[in-house]
């Protein structure tokens, strides 16, 4: 075969995940989640994991990089790219067809564009970029890394610092994972998708919970700076 993964991406709420459990059920594949938020446990309405979607006729499609890690810990670029290459690895041995399904932008190039990266020491980088203003810190990202600084929340004071610090460690690209994917981009009309997260995120709120699942993830000990660095619902 031509290639060895098959990815699907586009927008929020377009439904990649659905189309992907099709498509992994019809060619005898395993999913792996490129989404930044689904990694952590206890966080299922916010981001929005669904499992059930992975569920045809009765029969569960495989799926990783879901639920693998607590809130209170860290994930970031470098951790989801060595986490990638293991399943990717896990579900070639066993004669499947990997489907990369996201989601988060830069999850997606660290596979797709072959990102060599270096283990991002963020605290460090905190510590050293804390007399910094705002400016000053995208000025720095624009300067390192244009691309990262032009998909970055530039908005956001941690996610600035984080991609710096990724920008830092990371290396020129380089073709040594053997990875040929097939993309596939999913997308509707803009009014269509605005329609379609209001909708669930109503149902998240009056149906489904959200409320209390964000209580219990801050009573478990994640802070409220943290839940706002999540992002969206949260």
């Amino acid at each position: 075969m031509k290639f060895n993964l098959i990815t699907i991406l586009g927008p929020t709420a377009t439904g990649k995940t659905k189309l992907a459990v099709q498509l992994a059920d019809c060619f005898n594949g395993e999913i792996i989640s490129a989404d930044s938020r689904q990694v952590y446990r206890g966080m299922n309405i916010g981001t929005g994991k669904d499992l059930s979607e992975y569920f045809i006729d009765g029969r569960q499609i495989p799926y990783h990089l879901i639920d693998i890690i607590d809130p209170t810990e860290e994930f970031n670029l470098f951790s989801f790219q060595q986490s990638f290459y293991k399943s990717f690895d896990e579900i070639k041995s066993k004669n499947k067809l990997p489907f990369l399904v996201g989601g988060t932008g830069m999850y997606l190039s660290s596979v797709l564009q072959k990102y060599t990266l270096g283990k991002a020491n963020f605290e460090k980088e905190k510590q050293i970029l804390s007399s910094y203003s705002d400016d000053e810190l995208r000025d720095i990202l624009k300067d390192l890394n244009p691309s990262l600084h032009n998909t970055t929340d530039l908005n956001d004071r941690e996610r600035i610092i984080k991609a710096i610090a990724v920008s830092k460690t990371e290396q020129e690209k380089t073709e040594a994972q053997n990875i040929k994917s097939l993309v596939i981009g999913v997308n509707l009309s803009r009014d269509e998708i605005k329609k379609r997260i209001t909708t669930r995120l109503k149902k998240r709120l009056d149906e489904e919970g959200m409320i209390d699942e964000v209580k219990t993830l801050m009573d478990s000990g994640v802070s409220y700076d943290k839940m706002i660095f999540f992002g969206l619902e949260y």
